[in-house]
């Protein structure tokens, strides 16, 4: 069942409907592992991940709102029966 997520994942994003950025390589099971962007918020502050600045320094109690590299395209809807 895993095989049938991860084709339909990977034919979702080779067709351009699940995400724009997206790396077929990233599909992980019935996931998406989304790539880490170039902006961050840590401590209210906006900051750049960049050459000179590549990792994100967190003390305890930190936290950091990060982007992804990816954009959603479309809102997909699941349902249950």
């Amino acid at each position: 069942m895993i095989q049938l997520a991860v084709r339909i994942i990977k034919s979702l994003i080779e067709g351009g409907t699940l995400l724009k950025n997206a790396n077929p390589k990233n599909v992980n099971g019935s996931s998406y592992d989304l790539s880490l962007g170039d902006q961050y918020w840590q401590n209210g502050e906006q900051k750049i991940l960049d050459d000179d600045n590549g990792f994100i320094h967190l003390k305890p109690g930190d936290f950091v709102i990060v982007s992804s590299k990816q954009q959603k395209l479309k809102k997909l809807t699941t349902a249950r029966p």
